[in-house]
């Protein structure tokens, strides 16, 4: 019987351990394509308006590499591995603000592609766009796991709560566990998952 669930799987593994060479195509679209875009035409109608063109390209290339190299600085070789998973967590540097700051790198490196070859096709664009997003939500879907990360036990823990939750069900917030576990029974007598 065919899963969507199981044949996303087997496709993020693939794509997982083909990322390198997945560009490839692409890359050869944007080179290879003819100039045929009336977007950039104003902007190529002078020999200043090519150079800006290509330098904004390579410094938004270079936005993207640089985001690479410090994600992989902060992540350690690890990330350059044909087997799906890491050793541990990442939490610092890029990874405290996105988890997967090396695909978005890569999003940023193919945006100033387009620009540099000046692939303003809108089909170009919309294909790269579906491609790049479709791969790494498979490859994301493969390499995510469920991680732990450690509670320092020496420090004071907190439990984080909706008040007004609370409020609807007329309960006041437990300051022993005791009475933590006594208000989860009436989170669960009214329906309400606790914590």
């Amino acid at each position: 019987m065919f899963s969507f669930r199981s044949f996303g799987k087997r496709a993020g593994a693939f794509l997982f351990r083909a990322r390198s060479y997945t560009p490839i195509p692409l890359v050869l679209c944007i080179l290879l394509l003819p100039y045929r875009c009336s977007f950039w035409k104003p902007a190529l109608d002078n020999v200043a308006g090519i150079v800006a063109i290509i330098i904004t390209g390579f410094v938004i290339v270079v936005a993207g590499e640089v985001l690479r190299v410090v994600s992989v600085a902060y992540s350690s070789p690890s990330t350059r591995t044909r087997r799906v998973g890491a050793s541990r967590l990442f939490s610092s540097g890029p990874y405290a603000y996105v988890r997967n700051p090396l695909y978005i790198g890569n999003t940023i490196i193919l945006i100033g592609m387009l620009v540099m070859s000046w692939a303003g096709f809108p089909w170009l664009w919309a294909i790269s766009f579906v491609l790049c997003l479709t791969q790494y939500f498979l490859i994301v879907s493969v390499e995510e796991d469920i991680f732990a990360v450690p509670v320092n036990i020496h420090r004071t823990n907190i439990v984080w709560y909706n008040p007004a939750v609370f409020e609807e069900i007329g309960a006041d917030p437990p300051t022993t566990f005791d009475e933590f576990f006594t208000v989860a029974e009436e989170f669960e007598k009214a329906g309400i998952i606790p914590w």
